[in-house]
């Protein structure tokens, strides 16, 4: 199957009709997709889905709203994907539409020199199943990024799903069914010609152990496949835990805290230093002019009088009164002519200034006290002092605990705590379920002895029962026509893994620069696809390799169905030719991977559809690739937004052979999204 040309109506981003055609050329076998986020990549290879199989994929956002919102409030009802492809030789157009008010209908063409003719009016979906069975398609329709992605999965559980729907085995398996349900009814027969209980005991007892073991094999290989997945969970995080140095982590937590610790003590006392110097402030100041006072020397004071008059306590003030009212204050007559006249102006001179006194005397008691105070100078340095060296530590820890923030933000330590708990979930699970597979098989076992007894058992009677020899026959061919399915189902299995293997081993010889490879591993019951050194020791590896290995095991598939397109044994579908159509291929894998794994696969699948964003494509994967490229389009967003109103984190133009195309285009009358072609030919 080759695609040819798609075309879009009303469907998402897409208003209105929107096509493009694909690259045929053998030569240039690559059909390049541009677009950015929420650009209509997954829109695209969504639209490619729903008009083969009317399938979408788990990634796609609102589900449930195919038809474009501005055409859907414009009234209109009905949206549809057109797809044209060649398919053994022959032109197809594949038509689905959907009105919101009906279920969708499928319609395919035949065209022949132009003219249209319905291919499959009965069975569309068997015709589509003849181009690409639907249980294939996913292998050819890739998602780099979201769920639901085999990228996501990563466990390769699916391994042996894969191997039987690429062998086309399904129609097989199914036959199977249908002959166990047959032979069944014959048995339901053959206990009608029995005259006692003890042949439909024998019967139904057949029957039940029958379904038994079904239902222990299906057991059994669900507990296996769950097996397998938990232990590739366990691995996965083990894995990851084997990037962070939790020691590391642990003391970069412990002295964050212990300096967390220290900031709070020193800026509680920082608290306390700002009050006490608010508080002495005042006595600071009072304490630095008293000082200067206290350096004061009294003996330049006067004190003359002072020191002549000190043995007297004759107020200087009292014997001036009395001399000039003539009257002492006993009464007595005081004139120059008397004695106590003469008296009294003998001691007004050693007489004292008792005011004068008084501020001497204070003054020396004064200077007594200040010469008792100290240097406040020294203490007010010595609390600013204090006050800066609280600031210093407070930064310089602030600083420390930034630092070290973010490096335990970097390494996120809660991750790594969820990381060690699903870990030892995903360990005690494998265990679990691993410890139940010997008791099932050990049931499996006993279940078919015991069948084996009483169909021996059963045959016996039957032979005293002559009448019911047809169906006995009848059944018999029906477990022969089983047993010869069933061994051929096994032996178009076996080996494939290998062939599988091999072919991811030369991927990863091409894209590999670390002499890294695939390998099987089967500790996990059964066999998964791990990646290894040179010494053949299993490496631990980021998203980038695990999204190689996932890529690799598709490719594999791909070239495996392509090399049984011609096979025609009667048990299986034939294998299918089909295009590779991935969406962000390279969301994990960047750089030298990136590039060569694109060539190969251009050079591998004979027709590959890339969507890319600018950011996933740099110009060495686009040079590595570009003599591949026989189509490029552009995804181009138009929005009612201005330039300076857009917020969108991705380039609003694209630059191809120096030319350079819108991939925003502002101001229009509505949301939306056009498919326009990049001129790859100058």
């Amino acid at each position: 199957m080759k695609l040819i040309k798609l075309k879009v109506k009303n469907f998402r981003q897409f208003y209105s009709t929107q096509e493009l055609e694909f690259s045929n050329d053998p030569a240039k076998n690559v059909t390049l997709i541009h677009g950015e986020n929420n650009g209509g990549k997954t829109a695209l290879l969504n639209a490619l889905r729903w008009c083969l199989y009317e399938q979408i994929t788990e990634n796609l956002l609102e589900p449930g709203k195919l038809i474009n919102d501005h055409a859907k409030n414009n009234g209109e009802k009905k949206f549809s994907v057109t797809l044209q492809l060649h398919h053994n030789h022959k032109l197809y157009e594949v038509i689905r539409e959907k009105s919101l008010t009906s279920p969708s209908i499928l319609k395919i063409y035949e065209i022949k020199e132009g003219c249209y003719s319905p291919a499959a009016e009965k069975e569309p979906n068997a015709l589509i199943n003849s181009f690409l069975p639907e249980e294939m398609s996913e292998y050819f329709f890739y998602q780099g990024e979201g769920t639901g992605t085999l990228n996501s999965k990563n466990n390769f559980s699916h391994i042996n799903d894969a191997i039987e729907r690429v062998l086309g085995l399904t129609v097989a398996n199914k036959t199977v069914g249908h002959l166990i349900s047959v032979k069944r009814n014959y048995e339901n027969e053959l206990k009608k010609f029995s005259a006692s209980n003890e042949l439909p005991d024998a019967i139904s007892r057949k029957q039940e152990l029958e379904s038994n073991i079904d239902k222990l094999g299906n057991t059994l290989v669900e507990k296996r496949e769950s097996a397998q997945q938990a232990f590739s969970r366990f691995e996965e995080e083990t894995t990851k835990l084997a990037r962070f140095n939790k020691t590391a982590i642990e003391q970069d937590i412990k002295l964050r805290r212990d300096k967390e610790k220290l900031v709070s003590d020193v800026e509680r006392q920082y608290v306390d230093i700002l009050a006490k110097k608010s508080n002495q402030l005042s006595n600071w100041i009072k304490s630095a002019f008293s000082h200067s006072l206290s350096q004061v020397n009294l003996s330049t004071i006067n004190t003359e009088e002072l020191n002549k008059t000190s043995r007297y306590s004759v107020d200087k003030h009292l014997l001036k009164d009395i001399i000039e009212n003539s009257e002492c204050i006993c009464g007595a007559t005081v004139s120059d002519d008397n004695n106590a006249g003469k008296l009294i102006r003998e001691l007004s001179k050693f007489s004292v200034d008792y005011k004068l006194k008084n501020r001497w005397m204070r003054a020396e008691e004064l200077k007594s006290k200040l010469e008792q105070l100290s240097n406040p100078k020294q203490a007010m340095t010595d609390v600013l002092a204090d006050i800066d060296n609280y600031i210093d530590t407070i930064d310089d820890n602030n600083r420390e605990i930034k630092d070290l923030s973010a490096t335990i933000k970097e390494s996120d330590i809660k991750g790594i705590k969820d990381i060690e708990e699903e870990k030892d979930k995903a360990e005690a699970t494998y265990k679990a379920l691993n410890s139940e597979v010997p008791r099932l098989e050990s049931n499996l076992k006993r279940a078919k002895t015991d069948l084996n007894d009483i169909g021996v058992r059963i045959n016996k009677l039957l032979s005293h029962e002559p009448q019911a020899e047809k169906f006995r026959k009848l059944i018999n061919a029906c477990n022969e026509i089983i047993k010869l399915y069933e061994e051929s189902i096994k032996s178009s299995k076996d080996g494939v893994d290998s062939i599988l293997l091999r072919k991811m081993q030369i991927l990863f010889s091409k894209v590999s620069f670390t002499g890294y490879t695939v390998a099987k591993d089967n500790k996990a019951g059964r066999f998964n696809w791990v990646i290894i050194d040179k010494k053949g020791k299993k490496v631990a590896v980021g998203n980038g390799y695990q999204a190689m290995l996932s890529i690799s095991f598709i490719i594999a598939l791909i070239q495996f169905s392509n090399g049984r397109v011609n096979d025609k044994r009667h048990l299986l579908t034939p294998g299918t030719v089909a295009p590779f159509i991935a969406d962000s291929i390279l969301a994990f894998i960047g750089g030298d991977n990136g590039r060569e794994l694109i060539k190969f696969i251009a050079d591998s699948v004979e027709q590959s559809i890339f969507m890319f964003s600018q950011k996933q494509l740099d110009s060495d994967t686009y040079e590595g690739i570009k003599n591949k490229v026989g189509k490029e389009y552009s995804l181009v967003q138009h929005t009612t937004l201005t330039k300076s109103e857009f917020k969108g984190h991705y380039p609003t133009s694209l630059s191809v052979n120096g030319k350079t195309y819108d991939v925003v285009k502002f101001g229009s009358d509505h949301d939306r999204v056009t498919i326009e072609e990049v001129n790859i030919h100058g």
